[in-house]
């Protein structure tokens, strides 16, 4: 479950959706309620509790008052997942792909090298 329907709650969903099955959003935003995300429906706060959701991920840069919310809603602390800046700003698609330039310049230096001790031992 993630808490924010919003650009921060996408980037989270992308983010750990190989780490949590999201089965959906909650949000405190009426326009965004009954809209969908990546097939996963944005459902309000209030249904928290009938979801029975083992974590609740805050995917909003408003992580003190929905951390409130939840906790005066009966939602135990570790319970809460605290997203990182990062993940939330969108900084983090950037490392991945600085990750993969990276990746594929060490496959292009391996290559590069293994032709040059094939041409070596061969004589060129």
């Amino acid at each position: 479950m993630i808490f924010g329907a919003g650009g921060a709650g996408r980037r989270t969903l992308d983010y750990y959706s190989h780490v949590y099955e999201c089965v959906a959003f909650v949000d405190n935003d009426a326009v965004k309620l009954g809209t969908s995300i990546e097939g996963l429906t944005v459902y309000p706060v209030t249904t928290l509790a009938e979801t029975g959701a083992d974590v609740v991920l805050v995917g909003s840069g408003s992580m003190g008052e929905i951390t409130m919310q939840l906790t005066e809603m009966g939602v135990s602390l570790d319970r809460i997942g605290w997203v990182p800046e990062d993940v939330l700003t969108g900084r983090f698609e950037g490392m991945r792909r600085l990750r993969r330039r990276v990746g594929s310049m060490l496959v292009l230096m391996l290559a590069v090298g293994l032709a040059f001790v094939v041409y070596w031992r061969v004589g060129g």
